[in-house]
C-alpha cells in the first residue's frame, strides 16, 4: 500500500469517529464506567420537560469531579458524563426515595450535549445548607466537636443530635444492602426543617448483603473520621441518644451478628 493510500484511510478512519452517534427517541442504551445500567434516551430537541437540557449558563447549583447539577422546574437534576456513570447511584437512588434519608427520586434518562451522552437523575432539590457551609472539616477541636453534635440544638421537638441522626442514616442504608461511604459535610444537607438528609449517592453500592454493606461503610476514609469524633473521650456524656446503639448496631452487621 503506498504512502497516499494510507493517508487516504488514516483521514477516513479520523473522519469517521468525530461523526456523532444517532440516539433514537426512547432507545435503550447499556452505560457506565461501574455497575453498568440500560436507560432509555431522550431527545434533547424534542418538547420534553425543560429538564432534559443542561443549561450551564443559569442553572447550576453545584457538581463533583465530572458531574454537575442545576435547578430546573423546581428540582436537582444531576449530569453525569456516561463514561464516569456508577449505575448503582440510581438504583440506590431509588431505594433511597422510600428511606427517609436522602431526597425524593423522580427518574433517570440519557441525553446529549455537543455530541456528549449524559446520565440525568431527577431528584427533589432539598431545602437548607451543607454542614460544610457551617462546620470547618479540618476541625477537630472540642468546641467543634460540640457544634457538630448540638447542630440541632435550635431545632422545636430537641430530640435530634447530628451522630444520632447520622449513624441512625448510615444504619438504615447497610440494613437495606446500601453503602455510604462518602460522609464529608457537603454531603449532608442541615434543613430548615425535618431531618438531616445525605445527598450524592455516586460512591455507594448496592451489596448482596447487609454484612458487606456495613462493612464497606465502616472502612470509608470518611466514616472512620467522623467515628473517631464521635468517640473522642471529650465526647463522653454528649454522644447523644441513639448514636451508640446504631453504631453498634453498624459494627455487629458489619461483624455478621
Amino acid at each position: 500500500m503506498n504512502k497516499i493510500n494510507k493517508l487516504a484511510i488514516l483521514s477516513l478512519l479520523l473522519m469517521l469517529s468525530n461523526l456523532a452517534v444517532a440516539y433514537v427517541e426512547g432507545e435503550e442504551i447499556n452505560v457506565g464506567a461501574k455497575k453498568s445500567i440500560t436507560l432509555k434516551f431522550r431527545d434533547p430537541n424534542k418538547p420534553h420537560s425543560a429538564a432534559n437540557y443542561i443549561d450551564t449558563a443559569n442553572s447550576l447549583i453545584g457538581g463533583g469531579y465530572a458531574s454537575s447539577i442545576h435547578e430546573i422546574l423546581g428540582h436537582a437534576v444531576k449530569f453525569v458524563p456516561v463514561n464516569y456513570l456508577n449505575g448503582d447511584e440510581i438504583r440506590v437512588l431509588e431505594k433511597v426515595d422510600t428511606l427517609g434519608v436522602g431526597p425524593k427520586f423522580y427518574g433517570a434518562w440519557l441525553t446529549e450535549k455537543d455530541g456528549k451522552l449524559y446520565a440525568a437523575m431527577e431528584m427533589e432539590k432539598l431545602t437548607g445548607e451543607p454542614l460544610s457551609k457551617m462546620i470547618p472539616w479540618h476541625l477537630e477541636s472540642d468546641k467543634a466537636l460540640l457544634k457538630l453534635q448540638d447542630i440541632f440544638k435550635d431545632r422545636v421537638d430537641g430530640k435530634t443530635y447530628f451522630f444520632d441522626r447520622l449513624f441512625a442514616m448510615l444504619k438504615i442504608l447497610a440494613d437495606n444492602k446500601i453503602s455510604y461511604p462518602d460522609t464529608h459535610y457537603g454531603n449532608m444537607i442541615y434543613p430548615i426543617s425535618n431531618d438531616m438528609k445525605l445527598v450524592d449517592f455516586g460512591e455507594s453500592e448496592l451489596h448482596n448483603t447487609a454484612q458487606a454493606a456495613a462493612t464497606r461503610t465502616l472502612e470509608a476514609e470518611y466514616v472512620k473520621r467522623l467515628i473517631r469524633m464521635f468517640e473522642d473521650p471529650f465526647m463522653e456524656g454528649n454522644r447523644g441518644k441513639t448514636a451508640v446503639k446504631d453504631l453498634a448496631g453498624l459494627r455487629a452487621l458489619s461483624a455478621g451478628q
